[in-house]
């Protein structure tokens, strides 16, 4: 049986028939943008990031399909490449999936090739829950559409390898955090939500039902890191702070947290196509008495719903 997947670009995907070939072919066609990391290679490794659109030509009927890249900056140069139409398939969430060892050239230069493309196509991707986000502060965005999250690599040339990953990423996973006399919590529900202003190399990152110890209790729903640092390097990007003062949300207002302090924080990406990443981070919680500290360590990776099941990954 072949399994249908329909590519949606922030809203519904268009669906239409085809005018050539067979006329009960189905086909869709969807622009998604997303950032392009671009590394050069060689020494000095340089990156850059920069925002990319890519445009898919789907043949529901016959699990075909073509991109177009546009908006790609190499150097000095902006420009496109076309793929030849190629066969896909879905991945166990029933992401599309498809690879293309020679995938066009850049400006139609026959010596800038793009070679070894790979890329998933995530549907319904899934950040906050809107009954958490609705609550957030306005400029922190939250991208609530049905949409689709192409995450591809590739290279172009001898001289660049581009990688494509989301400005509003969420991770889930395990977070284990130990207090000072070594006592160990383990969570499965606390999610990292990174809402990046990318220009400005600046990021805010939410925690999301964080709770450090068995002690604290309630779990707080939003805990807001504000004017964290984006570094991108030739591996990933990381997002780091120190001497943070948390916010919460009290009603419709963003209210500081004195009593707790994020003496240091990191995420790092760590998988090559950066939906994977770890967390380290030093908390300081000044409620109460006594002061107490907490070390939390994180590892988890991107989380989406899948087109098959409306359930998260």
């Amino acid at each position: 049986m072949k399994k249908r997947f329909f590519i949606a670009a922030l809203a519904a995907p268009v669906i239409m028939s085809s005018c050539l070939g067979d006329p009960a072919d189905s086909t869709s066609k969807a622009t998604l943008p997303i950032y392009n990391h671009v590394t050069r290679t060689g020494a000095d490794g340089e990156t850059k990031v920069e925002k990319g659109e890519y445009t898919f030509n789907q043949n529901i009927t016959k699990a075909t399909i073509d991109m177009t890249a546009s908006l790609l900056r190499l150097g000095e140069q902006t420009g496109s490449f076309i793929t030849p139409t190629q066969s896909y398939s879905a991945g166990k969430g029933y992401e599309l999936i498809f690879k293309c060892q020679e995938a066009g050239n850049f400006n139609n230069d026959a010596s800038m090739p793009v070679t070894g493309l790979d890329c998933a196509i995530y549907n319904l991707y899934n950040t906050v829950p809107e009954t958490v986000s609705s609550t957030f502060p306005k400029d922190v965005a939250v991208p609530q559409q049905y949409m689709s999250l192409p995450i591809m690599r590739y290279s172009v040339g001898q001289d660049y390898k581009v990688r494509t990953f989301f400005q509003y990423p969420l991770y889930t996973g395990t977070t284990v955090t130990t207090d000072d006399v070594n006592v160990r919590y383990e969570s499965k529900k606390m999610g990292y939500y990174i809402s990046m202003d990318i220009p400005k190399r600046k990021a805010t990152v939410v925690i999301l039902n964080a709770k450090f110890s068995d002690k604290m209790g309630k779990e707080l729903t939003a805990l807001f890191l504000r004017n964290l640092d984006i570094k991108f390097t030739p591996s990933g990007y990381e997002v780091s702070g120190a001497g943070i003062t948390p916010s919460i949300m009290m009603g419709t207002k963003e209210t500081p947290v004195p009593t707790f302090e994020i003496s240091s924080f990191q995420l790092t990406t760590v998988s090559e196509d950066m939906t994977t990443a770890t967390a380290v981070y030093d908390v300081v919680n000044r409620m109460g008495e006594t002061e107490k500290r907490y070390k939390g360590q994180f590892s988890g990776k991107y989380t989406y719903v899948a087109e098959n099941t409306g359930k998260p990954n």
